[in-house]
């Protein structure tokens, strides 16, 4: 797993280069699309929800995120629907794309082959095979530059344009990469024996889901993360009584408005003030001189945290074995 976040610049590369030769078949001629619908579970979904992170500022359409077996009813002739899938048999995601289908919405498909690609392929629905015989969490990062570039391509992000920016940004990770592991290792003491809390802003939820996942499949733990604002309209009211076995991780990647800045500023007073002393705060700052570099200065910063999580708890990161146990139940039916 080590090497496999090690490369993840190199990964990068590689997607631009698929992305490069990438046959989105009839999709670049469509008319307007009204709405961008994009299907994926766990290490497939999260390339998803942080394209919607980092494109809905500047996307000129709604993004939509499905995590389940069915579609939004408004999915329809005008949604670009982008079903994303590592393995190719991920049955949720083969359901929503069925539906999809029925309702004649515009399809792109990113799989690494499985079930999707055959279905891809006897429906004449364009799709893109990224390398296969990784774990799924391992491989976000070629279905993420080419979500990004398909919509980039489609002129649906402004003037915004991220893929010309993803070989510095591969240059800033190897460059970054001593630092990230250098930070990790301070997240990972810090939380160890505890149960991680982590918060952050709104934009950057994909940083604090991708850890949350991260920290669940490589050092088999449990914690939850929140976001700013909608925090602290609920969650905050329960920070009153000693909580003395959480540690807290507040997020920033630079993007904070000053009113977050202060929500930020209270909820540091409360979780020390208003629990139990024995509670800890950790403090965790992109480093970049952009909101991209800063973004995905914390992924991989994070996802270096959670391997050496692993190690400390004495954790093999590779296998998710009640995964596994799930997926044969229902084969079962």
């Amino acid at each position: 797993m080590k090497q496999l976040i090690h490369d993840f610049p190199l990964q990068l590369r590689e997607a631009l280069q698929l992305l490069e030769k990438a046959d989105f078949g009839n999709i670049l001629t469509q008319p307007a699309f009204s709405n961008i619908v994009i299907a994926g579970l766990g290490g497939s979904g999260i390339s998803g929800k942080i394209a919607k992170n980092l494109l809905e500022p500047f996307c000129t359409v709604p993004i939509a995120n499905v995590y389940t077996y069915d579609i939004p009813a408004f999915v329809g002739e005008n949604t670009l629907f982008i079903a994303c899938s590592y393995s190719g048999n991920t049955e949720e995601t083969l359901s929503a794309f069925e539906q999809a289908l029925q309702q004649k919405a515009k399809i792109f498909v990113i799989t690494s082959g499985g079930l999707l690609a055959e279905k891809a392929k006897a429906n004449h629905i364009p799709y893109l095979l990224i390398p296969s015989g990784r774990p799924p969490r391992a491989s976000f990062g070629y279905a993420l530059v080419n979500i990004m570039g398909l919509l980039e391509k489609l002129g649906l992000c402004g003037n915004n344009n991220y893929t010309a920016q993803i070989p510095k940004l591969a240059e800033f990770l190897e460059k970054e990469m001593p630092n990230m592991q250098e930070d990790a290792k301070k997240v990972a003491n810090f939380i160890l024996g505890k149960i991680p809390v982590v918060y952050t802003q709104e934009l950057n939820e994909g940083v604090a889901i991708r850890f949350r996942q991260q920290f669940t499949e490589n050092a088999k733990m449990l914690g939850w993360h929140h976001v700013i604002p909608e925090m602290n309209h609920n969650e905050i009211v329960g920070w009153q009584e000693p909580q003395s076995n959480l540690a807290v991780l507040f997020l920033y990647a630079g993007n904070e408005n000053e009113r977050e800045k202060i929500r930020f500023d209270v909820m540091q007073e409360i979780t020390s003030q208003h629990a139990d002393k024995n509670i800890t705060q950790y403090h965790l700052h992109g480093k970049g001189s952009t909101w991209l570099e800063k973004y995905f200065y914390l992924v991989l910063t994070l996802d270096w945290a959670s391997v050496y999580l692993a190690e400390l708890r004495n954790q093999d990161p590779t296998p998710v074995k009640n995964v596994d146990y799930l997926k044969k139940r229902l084969s079962q039916g």
